[in-house]
């Protein structure tokens, strides 16, 4: 069975929103396109090249402006399964001045 068909609980759409991976110290390694989540995960579409990522990391979601604990479960040709490691309705909310401080990290790797 393929991977990406490996669900456990109902999906839905996302309508693709933008996120950004960043690892446990809050550098940012990838962003990406949120294909689409459920209660305990979601499957990422990565927008640079393949790359090794650890399998903890944070995704931020922009639409939600939320920073999420997550963990790989599945990475193939540019896509990823990630399993919310807290649940859905207590992520991690960041401040406005937190949320620059990101900002301001992800334009070093530009």
């Amino acid at each position: 069975m393929d991977n990406n068909d490996n669900r456990r609980r109902e999906r839905w759409n996302s309508r693709l929103r933008t996120g950004k991976l960043f690892d446990r110290a809050n550098r940012l390694l990838a962003e990406c396109r949120i294909a689409n989540l459920s209660e305990s995960g979601a499957r990422l579409r990565l927008l640079s090249e393949d790359r090794p990522l650890p399998v903890q990391l944070r995704l931020f979601d922009d639409a939600e402006e939320t920073l999420i604990p997550i963990e790989i479960v599945w990475m193939k040709d540019g896509e990823l399964g990630a399993r919310f490691l807290k649940p859905e309705e207590d992520p991690i909310l960041l401040s406005p001045e937190q949320i620059g401080q990101l900002g301001r990290m992800a334009g070093r790797l530009s």
